[in-house]
This record gives C-alpha cells, structure tokens and sequence, in this order.
C-alpha cells in the first residue's frame, strides 16, 4: 500500500512539474534582403537567441531574463513594416502574457529591444499595436501602443471593458497616458464582441 502510495506521489510531481524549454529555430523576414535565422537556446532563468545573417555568420546574441517557460519565443510583425519581430516571453500571469519586444531593423541587419507588451491577444489597429488583457472574470483591457521614430515603445492611451454574464459591455472608460483616443477608434472597441469580432488585424 505504502509503495502504491509513493509511486502514486511520483506520478502526481511529475505531471506538475513546468515543461521544458526546448530549442527552437526561427526565421524572420527582412523585405528587399535576406531572412534573419535565430537560434533560441532555454538557459537558467533566461533565454539565449543567436541571430545568424543569411550567410550563416552570427552577427548578434540576445539574452533575455525570463520566469516563463511556456510559449517559447517567436516571430510576429509588431509595427506593420513586413519584418518579422521578435517576441520573448518574460512572466505569465494568470490568463496574460508577458512579451519583450525586439524590433526587426533590416538595415542594421540587427533587433533592437522595443519594450514589453502583456495581453492574452494582440492586434495591430490604426496604427497601434493593441494589447488586448483579461482583468478577472468580466474585464478586458485594451492598451494601445505606438513605436516611437527611434523605435521604442509606448502605450498612449488604454480602453477598460466590463461585460455582463452575457457577454453585453457594462461599462467602456478610457484612461490617457499620453494622446487621447480616436472617437472613432473608441466606439469600435467599446462595442464589445467575439474575438474574431474585434477591430483590426489580430498577431
């Protein structure tokens, strides 16, 4: 009974346990140039992306602390430019993920770190990159970014959502932090709907 007991024990720690980081490789697209290769190795506590040019040489290593194992890094065109960007998972919290950014810049044939964006989805919509965050059982948080001409990242205004048990919006506000919403812009979002109902394009 006892050694039931114990194997049972085992079984139950290992189906607990966090998954392992596995390797991965990316590739991440340069319009008018070559394809980036990135090499994403899982360290202690941090992830370790070789960026190779399409010649095979490294030409960067990034390094980005992490308390997340799970989704593992990937590529996703973040400002509408047609390079693909990479995106590394930081935290999870709850339902949302915690993303840092680095922006693709084809010129310099290099990513440069943009800034941290955390949602459940997200979505590119006149121009913003949207952050689309689940606030308890009834609330979603819309943070609209931009990137700034040097490249970096910063949220200007954020749209608050409660729902009722039908899925009908209680109450939409919206808080600036630095440019005000669209009126247009606002009535979109604040109309509530599925996901695959919501403005712009989803990432």
């Amino acid at each position: 009974m006892r050694l039931r007991a114990a194997v049972l024990g085992v079984l139950l720690l290992g189906s607990l346990a966090p998954a392992v980081a596995e390797e991965v490789t990316l590739r991440a697209n340069r319009p008018g140039r070559g394809a980036m290769e990135l090499r994403v190795e899982p360290a202690q506590a941090a992830w370790i992306i070789r960026v190779l040019d399409p010649a095979g040489a490294q030409v960067q290593v990034i390094e980005v602390r992490r308390d997340a194992t799970q989704p593992p890094p990937h590529i996703v065109d973040a400002d509408g430019d047609n390079a693909g960007d990479l995106w590394v998972p930081i935290a999870v919290d709850n339902a949302n993920t915690t993303f840092e950014i680095w922006r693709n810049v084809p010129v310099a044939g290099r990513f440069v770190r943009a800034g941290t964006v955390s949602g459940i989805s997200f979505r590119r919509d006149g121009g913003y990159l949207v952050a689309i965050g689940r606030d308890g059982c009834c609330a979603l948080g819309y943070e609209f970014h931009r990137f700034r001409p040097d490249g970096l990242l910063f949220l200007t205004f954020t749209i608050s959502a409660s729902f009722r048990a039908d899925g009908t919006v209680e109450d939409c506000g919206v808080t600036v932090e630095t440019d005000r919403a669209p009126e247009a812009l606002r009535r979109r979002w604040c109309a509530g709907g599925a996901e695959d109902q919501r403005p712009g394009l989803r990432l």
